[in-house]
């Protein structure tokens, strides 16, 4: 999820068809296939399949529309559960399929039930059958209760008119009017709602209320509000943005809103306040009442941590790899300019040879041949040339990564200062490197250790930095920083309060979820 500025938001919706009202909880395509009967072939088979007692009191009625009518309602009462309304026509797949199991034409149900009386006596006499009864205004508690045990986790209309369709359907209870339905669920939905603002903010102290009630308030030194200045920060990988975004960071953090907040109501739940607070701006929060307003700022500021560590985390990433890129492209040019002056020595040398071999061939002085073609003193200065270019050969840019020291440096005591590393394996030592780094650069001027850790570094790296009195400390903070963008893109290391950088454990299922679903699966 990502925040924007705070702006106003115009949301268009392209039309595809009836829409819900204001006061629904279902769409009417939701409606449908709660309330209706299955269109699908192999539902219609499973759900209207008349069993042998089904036809004994079929065949009871005396009329091919009678006994239709009847089997129709039967229908109705077994799958979705309902009573067929007097003004509804059957659908046309279910009646076509009960009546060839009867022999009888479709359309005799067109003459079945003129009169009321016939058809309030079948279906009391199907409900005897099926040993179903109405709906009642008992039952309105119960249903309630589980509507509202549904809304708990999800806002969702159909899964919370699903569960109690779901209910009344084992209780051997008739579905009422989908309209019934539908206000209990918005009732349970809107309670859930209450009971999770009220869960989201119950502890806070009134100083962290104060804070968060200020990020929707434009004070007089400002043209706006905190709460846009959080959302406004530039992804450009530069120092100056992330010393802004830490600066975000650490004042998110100051709001006094725990992680422990987001563990107070189901995950569901809690996404859709997010998804709601993301586009919502302060003037749209104001109007909200205290807890719902409250509730929404405190999940705004738990989503905002987890989104400027992480902002701060891809920036410190792209910022080294802009400092690879670059020492890449010097160190390459390098080689080039190094490729030039062994091409220039080698021709040289070689015409300095070809006149050796002239002169013995010839009988010649080859000292006269040297001096002739080359001469002595620019053969001294050649070959201690291109023994410069040959020792300084090498198949790695870490030196030209080191010499960009001052970019890294910059970003050490920003990053250190401000997150929390974990590693999965005991006794990490490239978190005690960190833990030295944050020393070194708390309490200047302080040199590296006579043996700082360098067992986690590769073996290049290792060769560069040096050993005892020989330590480059600037190679070696540029190692550290290097070995510690590498891990936390391969997940080695992870940042408490990040969500991309977390660890990996955290990515998976938790035990009694996976086993919940793979049973399911069974």
């Amino acid at each position: 999820m990502n925040f924007r500025p705070n702006c106003s938001v115009t949301i268009l919706v392209r039309s595809r068809g009836p829409t819900m009202k204001k006061h629904e909880i279902l769409s009417p395509q939701s409606r449908a296939e709660l309330f209706d009967p299955p269109r699908d072939p192999a539902a219609i088979v499973r759900h209207y399949t008349l069993s042998p007692d089904d036809l004994t009191l079929i065949r009871q009625r005396r009329r091919d529309a009678n006994r239709l009518g009847f089997a129709v309602h039967l229908a109705y009462l077994k799958f979705p559960g309902r009573v067929l309304g007097s003004e509804e026509t059957p659908a046309p797949e279910m009646l076509a399929f009960l009546a060839r199991q009867l022999g009888i034409e479709s359309g005799a149900y067109l003459e079945y039930a003129q009169r009321d009386e016939t058809r309030r006596e079948h279906l009391g006499e199907i409900q005897s059958h099926l040993r179903v009864r109405p709906f009642s205004r008992g039952d309105y508690r119960s249903v309630a209760e589980i509507a509202t045990d549904e809304a708990i986790g999800t806002d969702r209309g159909h899964a919370i008119v699903a569960a109690m369709i779901e209910t009344l359907r084992s209780r051997s209870i008739l579905l009422p009017a989908p309209t019934i339905l539908e206000r209990i669920g918005l009732a349970a939905r809107a309670r859930a709602r209450k009971q999770a603002h009220k869960n989201l903010i119950e502890g806070l102290e009134q100083r962290a209320i104060n804070e968060l009630q200020a990020l929707i308030a434009v004070s007089d030194d400002r043209d706006r509000t905190r709460l846009a200045w959080l959302r406004d920060w530039r992804e450009a990988p530069t120092q100056k943005n992330l010393v802004g975004v830490v600066e975000r960071l650490q004042f998110v953090r100051s709001l006094g809103v725990g992680p422990d907040r987001e563990q107070r109501i189901l995950r569901a739940r809690y996404r859709a306040i997010a998804k709601e607070t993301a586009i919502l701006s302060a003037q749209h929060l104001s109007r909200f009442d205290t807890p719902r307003r409250l509730a929404a700022l405190v999940v705004f500021a738990r989503e905002m941590e987890a989104i400027l560590t992480d902002a701060a985390l891809v920036m410190f990433d792209k910022m080294l790899g802009g400092v690879y890129r670059r020492a890449d492209r010097t160190y390459r040019e390098n080689l080039f300019h190094r490729a030039k002056a062994l091409d220039a020595s080698a021709r040289a040398l070689l015409h300095m040879a070809k006149a050796m071999l002239a002169a013995k061939e010839s009988g010649e002085d080859q000292d006269a041949a040297v001096e002739r073609s080359l001469g002595w003193e620019r053969l001294k200065a050649l070959v201690a040339e291109t023994d410069i270019v040959v020792t300084n050969t090498r198949e790695d840019n870490l030196i030209e990564i080191v010499e960009r020291y001052p970019t890294v440096r910059r970003m050490i005591p920003v990053l250190l200062n401000v997150f929390v590393f974990r590693s999965w394996k005991p006794n990490d030592l490239l978190l005690d490197a960190l833990e030295l780094l944050r020393g070194l650069h708390a309490a200047r001027p302080r040199h590296l250790p006579q043996r700082p850790p360098t067992a986690f570094l590769k073996a290049t790296w290792r060769k560069l930095v040096g050993r005892g009195s020989t330590f480059d400390r600037r190679a070696y903070e540029v190692a550290v920083m290097m070995t510690l963008r590498d891990s936390l893109r391969s997940g080695d290391i992870w940042v408490e309060g990040s969500r991309a950088f977390r660890a990996f454990g955290d990515f998976l299922l938790p035990p009694e979820t996976f086993v919940a679903r793979r049973q399911e699966g069974e």
